[in-house]
């Protein structure tokens, strides 16, 4: 390691700025990449990137972390119409499709599918596209009320759905 590396770590210790930057555009790169392999990869200790995220976003790493992850996630649901949950979950990193779901589901509140539709339902309603309007005879549980706090707080410009999103009849764990 040459000099002139350690002594840019060791100046960038005291500059918490540059911690964060550094730290949040390893986390963009690969958001469930934890806090202990990015401390190391800077050369700095575990509590001084956490200082260093309380301190740029008023938040500790964790929830930094976890919001990325979960803009990474709508994306990829709303993108990836055709691929599976499963994919999904494996694209992002997941060893599991439950554990992913478990993730959105403590998150949000709601299953990856049922968020996949919300999502989806926005876009439509954003380009003008008519969604599918079920008939009278559905016996599909619709979901009511507004987005979960941490969704409004992620996506802000999401329009409230005008109507109820249909619930995923599936198990609780996993989705189609």
């Amino acid at each position: 390691m040459s000099l002139s590396l350690c002594l840019d770590r060791a100046a960038m210790a005291y500059d918490l700025r540059g911690v964060f930057e550094q730290a949040a555009g390893a986390l963009k790169e690969d958001p469930r990449r934890g806090l202990k392999p990015i401390s190391q990869a800077l050369g700095v200790e575990r509590h001084t990137v956490e200082r260093a995220f309380q301190l740029k976003t008023g938040e500790p790493f964790r929830s930094f972390r976890r919001e990325l992850l979960l803009e990474r996630s709508m994306g990829l649901l709303a993108s990836k119409r055709t691929a599976s949950v499963k994919e999904v979950a494996f694209l992002l990193g997941y060893k599991s499709e439950r554990a992913f779901a478990r993730f959105i589901r403590n998150a949000l509140g709601c299953c990856p599918c049922e968020l996949r539709k919300q999502l989806t339902s926005s876009a439509r309603r954003a380009h003008k596209v008519p969604a599918q309007i079920e008939g009278p005879g559905s016996t599909r549980k619709r979901r009511s009320g507004p987005l979960p706090r941490p969704l409004r707080r992620v996506l802000p410009s999401l329009p409230k759905p005008a109507t109820p999103v249909p619930s995923c009849s599936k198990a609780p764990h996993v989705c189609p």
